[in-house]
């Protein structure tokens, strides 16, 4: 029994590597406007996203949704801008 439990577990973490490698649907454009950054969605699906950065949206404070193939405005960041994904139009991403 115990090795059926050890070959469940490796077969999981297999599986769930390549989805989560093929989830990031979004890019940040930080530089083709110099009064705010830009995030364009790549994939046909709604994304939800929260985002932190050293600046105004710092610990993790600010999100929204971007429609599938769209571009979306955000406040300038500042420093190190790190981001979280789901998708869905209302969905809420995981920290």
């Amino acid at each position: 029994m115990r090795k059926f439990k050890f070959a469940a577990i490796v077969f999981v973490v297999m599986v769930g590597a390549p989805a989560a490698a093929s989830a990031t649907c979004l890019t940040a454009d930080r530089q083709s406007n110099s009064l705010a950054d830009l995030w364009i969605n790549n994939c046909d699906v709604w994304i939800g996203v929260k985002w932190s950065d050293q600046g105004s949206c710092n610990n993790w404070s600010c999100g929204g949704n971007i429609a599938p193939g769209g571009r979306s405005s955000f406040t300038k960041s500042r420093g190190q801008l790190r981001w979280v994904e789901c998708q869905g139009k209302y969905c809420t991403p995981r920290i």
